[in-house]
């Protein structure tokens, strides 16, 4: 039996084309949230344990957390790098968003392959948190005739002299300086507290150095995280945008949005 003309169901083309648009649109998202999963899991390795978002690594894709928080797990231990250097995390605590660092390349060895800085950015760690400035300098020839408490030894490639020194504090502070020249430095922070053990003789310099120093860490995308969470999702990052997204369930959504399980009703009308 034909329809009448009355029970033809017709769109206008602007309808049309909206719908098209949406569907487009649609098919995209969801084609691309299958490679937002598994932000539920946590980062644990060796005594460090659930650690999440804004850090990434193990378990956790890079897009579960920020670029600048990527953790690694190698022996049992966490390592973090960042400007060249890689660090070994001894503690992270969440709740107060510090993190405690050693310089992986000092660890347990006063003598580094490289000579590098320890730079963080500035804008994300803050390490003005009871630490000093601590300095190695290498290859130096010295005109006392005394051997000063903070003198060591270390052989250097391309350097003659195999003495060194480590100072404590501002570098243009230390009488040391005066009597000697040296080839190379590199300065990085450490605990204030074992600065003070080690200039009492109450701390060997690399105990020192296995220390390593605390760091205050923030995320700049907070507010927009905390909007995430507010409405169930999770938080993380798009590195193609650049920006941070919010994940409901495995798929990107806005920030306020509801997350998956409740249900919105959308009147359209035709």
């Amino acid at each position: 039996m034909p329809l009448s003309h009355s029970s033809t169901l017709s769109f206008s083309p602007i309808v049309t084309a909206v719908l098209f648009i949406l569907s487009g649109h649609l098919t995209t998202s969801f084609s691309d949230d299958v490679t937002y999963s598994n932000c539920n899991r946590t980062f644990s390795c060796g005594s460090l344990h659930n650690i999440t978002y804004p850090f990434t690594g193990g378990d956790r894709p890079d897009y579960c957390g920020l670029p600048e928080f990527r953790l690694s797990c190698r022996d049992n231990y966490t390592e973090f790098t960042t400007n060249s250097v890689t660090y070994r995390v001894l503690q992270i605590n969440q709740s107060e968003e510090t993190l405690t660092l050693a310089r992986l390349d000092l660890w347990n060895n006063t003598c580094p392959q490289k000579f590098v800085n320890s730079t963080l950015n500035s804008t994300i760690f803050d390490t003005d948190i009871g630490n000093v400035d601590f300095t190695l300098i290498y290859g130096c020839s010295s005109v006392m005739n005394h051997k000063p408490q903070n003198l060591f030894s270390c052989n250097v490639s391309g350097v003659n002299s195999t003495d060194a020194f480590y100072l404590t504090g501002p570098v243009p502070s230390d009488p040391v300086l005066q009597f000697i020249t040296c080839d190379v430095a590199i300065t990085f922070p450490v605990l204030g507290d074992a600065g003070q053990r080690l200039a009492g003789n109450r701390s060997t310099l690399e105990e020192v150095l296995m220390e390593g120093f605390n760091v205050n860490y923030s995320d700049p995308y907070d507010k927009q995280c905390l909007e995430c969470i507010e409405s169930g999702g999770q938080c993380g990052f798009d590195s193609n945008s650049g920006e941070p997204v919010c994940i409901c369930g495995d798929r990107p959504c806005p920030a306020g949005a509801p997350a998956a399980g409740n249900s919105v009703k959308v009147n359209v009308p035709l």
